[in-house]
């Protein structure tokens, strides 16, 4: 999941811009929406011949502490070419200036420094910083987002190997049929956690797979 760039103009909206295998792509939708189609998933079928897939971060709530919770979404996303031939398409009475804007502004602070700032940030040196400060942060809380998805699926391809395997057993069940007085699936788990057989979150150990205990 690369690195998201928001782009606003009070005009258009927002535009996010990702960049993959070191070339620009933007959210198909995005672009769409400035320009006034109707059916944006249409539009991107008829006129747009380079939509990848990727997966975007997408802020879906806060946590206590205030940092956002983001949640990766796999989104079409559309390379420059793209935005050229939707853009020519487009019927909106304002589509020169949001070409304009994207053209003549946006891709070009792109390509020179990486990011786009507006002259109201470059302008404003405290506002500047604080929109740094904004972006350092994104850009740490995707990370760590980033980073929980990365632990969490071998443990995610462990369970569907299991629940899909014809041999596997609950382990409720497995607790009723050693017949141990008090031993219930709790109970069994956390024995089986003490023995260091399961981890904290009740995942076997490799040695233990590699055994075919489990």
């Amino acid at each position: 999941m690369g690195a998201l760039r928001i782009f606003k103009d009070a005009r258009f909206g927002e535009i996010r811009w990702v960049k993959i295998n070191d070339k620009d792509y933007t959210v198909g939708k995005d672009i769409t929406k400035c320009l006034g189609y109707i059916n944006p998933r249409d539009a991107s079928s008829r006129h747009c011949r380079g939509v990848v897939k990727h997966d975007i971060g997408v802020i879906t709530g806060k946590r206590k502490d205030g940092t956002d919770v983001i949640q990766s979404v796999e989104m079409s996303v559309i390379p420059e070419g793209d935005i050229y031939r939707l853009t020519a398409k487009s019927e909106l009475p304002g589509t020169e200036k949001f070409e304009a804007w994207i053209f003549d502004e946006v891709l070009p602070s792109i390509r020179r420094t990486g990011m786009y700032a507006r002259d109201e940030l470059l302008n404003n040196p405290d506002l500047l910083i604080d929109a740094a400060t904004k972006l350092k942060e994104e850009r740490e809380a995707r990370l760590e987002a980033e980073t929980r998805i990365k632990l969490l699926e071998p443990k995610a391809q462990f369970y569907d190997d299991v629940a899909g395997s014809k041999d596997s057993i609950e382990m409720g069940y497995v607790a009723k049929v050693l017949g141990v007085r008090k031993m219930g699936r709790n109970r069994l788990f956390s024995l089986l956690r003490d023995k260091k057989i399961l981890d904290k979150n009740n995942i076997p150990y490799q040695q233990y797979v590699d055994m075919v205990y489990f």
